[in-house]
């Protein structure tokens, strides 16, 4: 989608010929209505925006993404006024986070409201980065620690206020149930935070969260991917 929009439709032509679904990952940054029809019609069945962080200083400042709030509320919409189902991507424990950033990510997450899927991650430091550069420079990373992977506890040893990597991993886990649970469901969910996977508040919120979503359980829902 970053590429000029004539390319983008050239290429939902060549792809209608091939008449086979697919998946494709953006930014709410380079989307048209005009260009997701053309995708869509060419058989594209889902999408993933990369949106990372809600705190829109944070995101230009660190991310180095000038998109205002505004704007990617604006685009969502166009998402799901076309009706391509939509996963929204979110990053977990970068440097300098705090928890109030993370809700402020949150926020923005329900007032979008229209994805149907959320992929929650933690921040890895990879290697040519430049919040891998600021976490050394701040002594949160030792430079010749291996790096990990997006799925494992956090490397980074950042000082209160900013997150520790039990709290990383309590948000990343839960972040699904704070982004559509009712707010009045809060205190469970930071219960939930410090249980182990299966742990039964989760385990319980979890259930509901995929009713709420898709109208049937998770063990329904796998058995529809299955078929």
């Amino acid at each position: 989608m970053a590429r000029p929009r004539k390319e983008n439709f050239a290429i939902a032509d060549m792809l209608r010929e091939f008449n086979l679904p697919f998946w494709f990952q953006t930014r709410f940054e380079d989307i048209t209505k005009e260009t997701l029809e053309a995708i869509k019609e060419a058989g594209c069945y889902r999408i993933s925006f990369g949106l990372e962080h809600g705190n829109f200083k944070f995101r230009k400042e660190k991310l180095l993404r000038n998109i205002s709030n505004e704007l990617i509320i604006e685009k969502a919409s166009i998402v799901a006024e076309v009706g391509i189902p939509y996963t929204i991507n979110v990053l977990i424990g970068m440097p300098y986070e705090t928890r109030e950033l993370v809700f402020e990510t949150l926020d923005i997450i329900r007032t979008i409201g229209s994805w149907d899927a959320l992929s929650v991650n933690t921040f890895v430091p990879y290697h040519g980065t430049l919040l891998r550069e600021d976490a050394i420079k701040e002594g949160w990373l030792d430079p010749d620690r291996q790096t990990t992977s997006v799925i494992s506890e956090s490397i980074l040893e950042m000082p209160k206020p900013y997150l520790d990597s039990k709290e990383i991993l309590g948000l990343v886990k839960t972040l699904p149930l704070y982004a559509r649970l009712p707010k009045s469901r809060y205190t469970e969910i930071r219960q939930a935070e410090n249980e182990k996977q299966g742990g039964p508040i989760f385990s319980k919120l979890k259930d509901e969260w995929y009713e709420m979503t898709y109208g049937i359980n998770e063990e329904e829902r796998n058995l529809t991917y299955q078929g």
